[in-house]
């Protein structure tokens, strides 16, 4: 389990880093809930996002629409999946670990808040930092991810060096970079408003949101 803790006075921000797509990490964030009690339970992503999450656990939509992208990441993970069963476990969609911290926000009536950028902010970072040449390079990259073989142990392993390669491209990485900013400015509004906060973020991304906070 990745947690990492930030206090500020009498508040307390939990940073909980999971794969996403692995159900193994349902019990990471039962753990971890269970663990910290929290009053506010944050995810890593956005609000209409988070809508359309509450709609798959309801039962009022049955499929989540994904992008080439996640498709070809859920597809690359499977497959080292059923290489090792023992390490991965099974391979979801939606992510169970955001199924589950939104289940037991529900369950434990704790409010669970989305951390993401909205569509609009996240459409103007995109145009802000990702060229046309960019765009093009990261669509060919995918279709080489497509048929790449990652030289990975362990879970952990595939997630850095799945985010690597995707990051290699300078528009996307500070993409990415901006998306660390804009939830750990997220996470410090949200501190004003709750005492012990559990934020579930992806992986790849807790270390930049923690050197983030720490030095806002």
């Amino acid at each position: 389990m990745v947690l990492k803790l930030i206090k500020i006075k009498s508040k307390k921000i939990y940073l909980l880093g999971v794969i996403k797509g692995l159900t193994v990490e349902v019990k990471t964030v039962q753990k971890a809930f269970t663990k910290l009690n929290p009053d506010a339970i944050a995810l890593y992503l956005s609000e209409p996002e988070l809508l359309g999450l509450q709609s798959v656990i309801d039962g009022k939509t049955e499929q989540v629409p994904l992008s080439r992208y996640e498709v070809t990441y859920a597809r690359k993970l499977a497959y080292y999946a059923q290489q090792d069963p023992d390490k991965y476990g099974e391979v979801q969609v939606p992510p169970p670990c955001l199924v589950e911290g939104l289940k037991l926000g529900l369950k434990n009536k704790v409010p669970v808040v989305a951390l993401d950028m909205n569509e609009t902010s996240y459409a103007d970072t995109f145009i802000n930092n990702v060229s046309t040449i960019h765009l093009v390079r990261h669509s060919m990259r995918i279709n080489k991810l497509r048929k790449k073989k990652f030289k990975v142990k362990t879970p952990e392993e595939f997630t850095y060096a799945w985010d690597s390669e995707l990051t290699k491209l300078k528009g996307f990485k500070k993409l990415e970079s901006a998306r660390e900013s804009y939830m750990a400015r997220r996470l410090l509004e949200l501190k004003d408003k709750f005492t012990c906060i559990l934020a579930i973020i992806e992986l790849e991304r807790i270390e930049g949101v923690f050197d983030k906070i720490k030095n806002a």
